[in-house]
């Protein structure tokens, strides 16, 4: 493990399990720079892991229950079917905990 290890921004030292951000100016930077020039390399930075299409969509979804809701509210569920019961006791839940006004 190197001095020195590369990230998203810059250079960070890593010293007794310290890791301190260098800014590109200041004593700390020309320490940098004389290490590196010595023939030291800092570690490579960590990958950097990007969100899958799932997890970005996901983020954007509405809510399942707002999107079930709305659904139950344009469809026409026919008579005696289990959705039919999944709606009344859907509807029951709401009767008995009805919105309030904020």
């Amino acid at each position: 493990m190197a001095l020195y290890k590369l990230n998203e921004t810059g250079v960070v030292k890593i010293e007794n399990g310290m890791h301190t951000d260098i800014t590109k100016n200041g004593t700390a930077w020309q320490e940098y720079q004389d290490w590196v020039i010595a023939g030291n390399t800092p570690d490579p930075a960590d990958p950097t892991i990007l969100p899958t299409y799932a997890e970005n969509r996901a983020s954007e979804y509405p809510a399942i229950g707002e999107l079930v809701d709305e659904l139950l509210k344009v469809i026409t569920i026919p008579a005696g079917s289990g959705l039919e019961l999944l709606e009344a006791e859907r509807q029951a839940i709401k009767t008995k905990y009805p919105k309030v006004a904020v």
